[in-house]
This record gives C-alpha cells, structure tokens and sequence, in this order.
C-alpha cells in the first residue's frame, strides 16, 4: 500500500488530478458485456467506450475541462457521423461511457448499487480515505487527497475486471492495436469545429484529434499488456503507470 500511493502521489502533484470515473478495463468490460455478437464489433465497441478519456492526458492545455466536457456531454456528433456498422459500433462504445446518462454516471453522481447520492467511485474513495487517511505530513489538501483515493478506487475496479475476464488485458491490447482505421477520422468529423477554438483552427484541431487518438492508441495497448500480468504484478505495474 505504502508504493501504491507513493506512485498515485507523485502522479497527482505532477499534474493529475482531472476525474477518471471508471477505468478503461471496466468501460471495455461493459460495452463487450452490451455490444454485438461479432467479436470485431465487440472489441470495437470496447475501444470506443474507452476513447471518451483520450483528452484526460492534455495536463498542460488550459482547456482540459472543455476537452472532458465535449467528449462526456456533447458526445451525440460521434454517433451521428457514424456511417457504417463498424463505426457505428465504435460510436456506440464512446457514447455509453458518457457523464450524462452513461456509465460514468454511475461512478460520479449516481451508483445503482452504492454511493447513490455521489456516485460508486466517489464514495468509495470517501469511505477508503476515512478508513485509512494519509499521514499528516503529506502536503495534500482534503480534495487531492480525495482525488488520489479516485485513482485507488479506479485501478482497483480494474483489478477486479480483471477477476472477472481474466483475458480482459489481451483483449484490450488486441481491440487497440486492431481498432478500425475509420476512427480518427469519426473523432475528427465529431470535434474539430468545436476544437477549433482550443488548438489554433480546424486543420490544427484535426491533427491533435489524430495525435491525442494515436497517443491513447498506444497508452491502451500498454494498459492491456499490464492486465496480462499477475494480479499482484498487474497492481504494482498500475501504481506505476
């Protein structure tokens, strides 16, 4: 426990901090849960639920919220551009994750089975922080040490995901690496007109749509080769990342 929140600590003061409800093995676990029966639609529908967090990583853009806001609450654009069936299954995992009404709800505002009022991961971490605070001596106010206790709570859910699919890490590794080329460009058609304001115009929106997709691409690849681990190593290697 002492390592596990040592690497969340230092994470969170060099520039985290931003609300990660579920994590990408839980969002990939309940649209395959949910999705068709082909397993390339399945695996696709896996990766779209797990996109919607891709600008969760821009720390230094001053338009994070923004960014978390379009891609949790505007969503309806990926749906509507999805003009095939494969798109639409990629569409279909990105809006089942949203805020609004998707499984992110349930971890912010209003869990079905706990944390009715706050949603499952938010009290959670409020019942893990009251049962085993930080040492005082932490230069952590009340709310990043809440933030912190999301982060457990999160990769502790994946864990879990992982008892439940126990190939749940080779599958999130295949479906990043094997992810319908159509994608960056749905992403694109979605949100460069509303990006546009946020990176310099619309061909400067396109090309870090494209970059911060490819980016998460490779960040979900590594996140399944970690879940391929032993669940002891998987844990260590999660408080790492």
């Amino acid at each position: 426990m002492k390592h596990f929140a040592i690497a969340f600590l230092g994470l969170l003061l060099l520039g985290g901090g931003a609300l990660y409800p579920w994590g990408s093995a839980t969002h990939f676990y309940i649209d395959e849960q949910l999705a068709m029966k082909s397993v390339g639609l399945k695996f696709n529908a896996g990766y779209g639920g797990m996109a919607p967090d891709a600008f969760n990583y821009l720390f230094s853009s001053p338009f994070l919220e923004n960014l978390y806001v379009a891609t949790h609450y505007q969503f309806q654009p990926v749906w509507d551009k999805a003009g095939n069936r494969i798109a639409q299954a990629l569409a279909y995992g990105f809006i089942t994750h949203n805020d609004a009404w998707g499984a992110d709800y349930t971890a912010h505002h209003a869990g079905i089975t706990q944390g009715t009022a706050e949603g499952y991961v938010i009290a959670k971490a409020q019942a893990l922080l009251a049962l085993a605070p930080l040492p005082p001596e932490l230069p952590l106010s009340q709310a990043q040490a809440l933030s912190l206790y999301h982060e457990f709570v999160e990769t502790a859910v994946n864990v879990l995901m992982k008892r439940a699919d126990p190939r749940i890490g080779e599958k999130i590794a295949f479906a990043a690496l094997r992810r319908n080329p159509q994608f960056p460009s749905l992403l694109v058609e979605a949100f460069a007109g509303e990006f546009a304001a946020y990176f310099g115009g619309p061909a400067e929106a396109s090309q870090a749509i494209l970059a911060v997709e490819e980016e998460f691409r490779r960040i979900s690849v590594l996140m399944g080769q970690v879940l391929c681990q032993e669940e002891a190593d998987a844990v260590q290697l999660l408080a790492e990342q």
